[in-house]
């Protein structure tokens, strides 16, 4: 990996992480039936936009594809945990 992309990568993920991580304190917090809200509308656009950048990179042949599919992955995994978060409380 490349110097760039590593800190491509850097940037991307602590941005993703940082909005996930406010997502999931406060359904974590407001333990209400409205906390499920909070999950399946925010993560699912993270996901789309995550998913979309990748692709664009991926068809205009750039190696910082890769960091997208990264970052989406890890998103769908903290969704599941994010509805298990919101369904438990």
């Amino acid at each position: 990996m490349k110097k760039s992309t590593k800190i491509h990568f850097l940037i991307v993920s602590f941005i993703n992480l940082l909005v996930a991580a406010r997502l999931l304190f406060v359904t974590f917090e407001s333990n209400s039936c409205k906390s499920v809200i909070l999950i399946i509308i925010p993560f699912p656009v993270l996901i789309f936009l995550n998913g979309t950048i990748g692709l664009v990179f991926f068809l205009l042949r750039k190696s910082a594809h890769k960091v997208y599919v990264f970052n989406t992955l890890g998103l769908v995994l903290l969704l599941f945990l994010g509805i298990a978060l919101a369904v438990k409380g």
